[in-house]
C-alpha cells in the first residue's frame, strides 16, 4: 500500500457525502476533474476501488468504500478539530450542527440559543429541524453532530442519553361530546374519524399506542403539518393524538381544542440526545451534550409548564368545572 494524503481523504469523504463530483467540487472550490483525480490517486494508493462514478447517476460507494468512508470521515473530522484547537487559548471554536424534531425545538432551542452562546461564544452554532428519519440520515452522513429526538425504534448504530419522558394525550374539539370527560379511552374513540400526524416517528408511535390499547384507528386524513392537525380537530372534523404541547407559556391555545389524558395510561416515550455510535463527539459537541444533560430538568420543567398552560387554557374553553384539577394533574404526571 502506497502513502495517501489528507487532501485525497478530504476530497473522497466530501464526494461520498454529497453524492456527486460536481457538488463536491463546488463545496471544495475546485473542479470536478480535480476531485476525480484525487479519488483515483487514493484508490491506487490503497489498491482497492472505493466508488463507482457515473456521469448520469453520480457516485456510489463499493462495499469496501463504505467501510473506508466511515473511518476516513473520522480522520477528516479529527484533523478539522485539531485545526480549531490551535490558537484558541482554551476557548472552543468552530462549527456545531444540532438537529431536533420540530415540535421539540421551541422548548430546547429557546434555552440553547439564549444560554449556550454565552458560555461558548467561539462556537458557530447551526440548527436543523427535521423528521426523525432525516435527522438519522444527516447524522450518518456527518452533517449533524447531535440530535434531540424520541427514543422510538432508534437504530443500533446510535449512542444516546435519556433526558425525560412524555406521555401521549388525546386532542379533541371542545364541541366533541367527550370533551368534558376527565379522561377518554381509544376504544371509545376508535370508530370516529382520526387525523394522523404523518411524520416519523409520530405515525409509527401513534399506531403503537392504538395497538397497546387494542384499538384500530379510522384514519380520515394524514398530514405532516401540526397546524393542520390542530385546525381540523378544532373544526371537529376528527380527533388526534399528541405527545407535544399545543400551547405556550402565554396561553396561546386555540380555545376550540380540548386536551384529555388517555385511559388506561399508555406507555411513556423518552426524549433523548443522540449521536452516531463509534464517532467520538468533538469537544464542541461534547460541550453541547454536557449543557443539555446539565439542564435536562430545566427542559423537562419548560415542557411541563407549557403543557400546564395548554391544559389550563383548554379547560377555560370548556364549561365551568368540566375539567377538574385532578384531571389536569393527571395530564402532566409522568
Amino acid at each position: 500500500m502506497s502513502e495517501f494524503t489528507l487532501r485525497q481523504l478530504k476530497y473522497f469523504v466530501t464526494a461520498a457525502e454529497v453524492g456527486t463530483l460536481r457538488l463536491a467540487a463546488e463545496k471544495l472550490f475546485v473542479s470536478p476533474s480535480t476531485v476525480s483525480s484525487a479519488i483515483t490517486e487514493l484508490e491506487q494508493a490503497l489498491g482497492e476501488r472505493l466508488c463507482i462514478r457515473r456521469q448520469s447517476y453520480g457516485l456510489s460507494l463499493t462495499p469496501g468504500g463504505e467501510v473506508f468512508f466511515r473511518e476516513a470521515r473520522k480522520v477528516v473530522r479529527d484533523v478539522e478539530n485539531l485545526r480549531y484547537a490551535l490558537g484558541r487559548n482554551g476557548e472552543l471554536r468552530g462549527p456545531l450542527h444540532i438537529g431536533c424534531y420540530p415540535s421539540l425545538s421551541p422548548v430546547f432551542f429557546s434555552r440553547v440559543l439564549s444560554d449556550f452562546p454565552r458560555q461558548h461564544p467561539g462556537i458557530d452554532l447551526s440548527i436543523l429541524e427535521a423528521s426523525q428519519d432525516e435527522l438519522l440520515q444527516r447524522m450518518s452522513e456527518g452533517h449533524v453532530d447531535l440530535s434531540i429526538m424520541y427514543d422510538f425504534e432508534l437504530p443500533d448504530d446510535l449512542e444516546y442519553v435519556r433526558l425525560f419522558d412524555l406521555r401521549p394525550y388525546v386532542l379533541l374539539s371542545t364541541e366533541h361530546p367527550l370533551a368534558t370527560r376527565d379522561a377518554v379511552s381509544l376504544t371509545e374513540l376508535a370508530p370516529e374519524p382520526f387525523i394522523l400526524m404523518n411524520m416519523s416517528p409520530s405515525v409509527e408511535h401513534t399506531y403503537s399506542v392504538f395497538r397497546e390499547a387494542g384499538a384500530v384507528p379510522h384514519i380520515l386524513y394524514q398530514t405532516s403539518k401540526p397546524e393542520l392537525v390542530k385546525s381540523l380537530v378544532a373544526k371537529n372534523v376528527g380527533y388526534s393524538i399528541r405527545l407535544q404541547p399545543i400551547g405556550d407559556r402565554l396561553g396561546n391555545l386555540d380555545r376550540r381544542l380540548a386536551m384529555l389524558p388517555l385511559t388506561p395510561e399508555p406507555s411513556a416515550l423518552q426524549i433523548v440526545v443522540a449521536w452516531p455510535r463509534g464517532v467520538r463527539p468533538s469537544e464542541r459537541a461534547q460541550a453541547m451534550l454536557d449543557f443539555i444533560v446539565a439542564h435536562r430538568r430545566d427542559f423537562e420543567f419548560d415542557m411541563v409548564e407549557v403543557q400546564q398552560w395548554s391544559f389550563a387554557t383548554a379547560s377555560d374553553a370548556l364549561p365551568p368545572g368540566a375539567l377538574s384539577s385532578d384531571a389536569v394533574a393527571g395530564l402532566t404526571a409522568g
